[in-house]
């Protein structure tokens, strides 16, 4: 894969979960291997329900937390995007 001179956009995400979710699981892997190149499918703002596109991402701010209730937990980070990178997801 080139990505030297490719264009990159920069958007922010959101991630919402329950706490235990959030603790065994989706934490651990983001500090494995989120601020690195990983696969991931981005959703059309204007249509959530369909998954566009699968494209190449890393995250590259901190993680934002805003507590939604008891055990729900919003995370919101800034996402580095290589644009048509990886092929459309089936």
């Amino acid at each position: 894969m080139k990505t030297n001179n490719s264009p990159r956009y920069e958007l922010s995400v959101t991630f919402a979960m329950t706490n235990d979710v959030y603790y065994n699981q989706w934490w651990p892997w983001v500090k494995a291997n989120a601020y690195g190149w990983f696969n991931m499918e981005i959703v059309n703002p204007n249509t959530p329900s369909d998954i566009t596109s699968l494209q190449r991402v890393r995250f590259i701010t901190p993680l934002q937390y805003d507590k939604r209730g008891d055990n729900w937990l919003g995370v919101t980070v800034g996402l580095e995007m290589v644009p048509a990178d990886v092929t459309s997801a089936p």
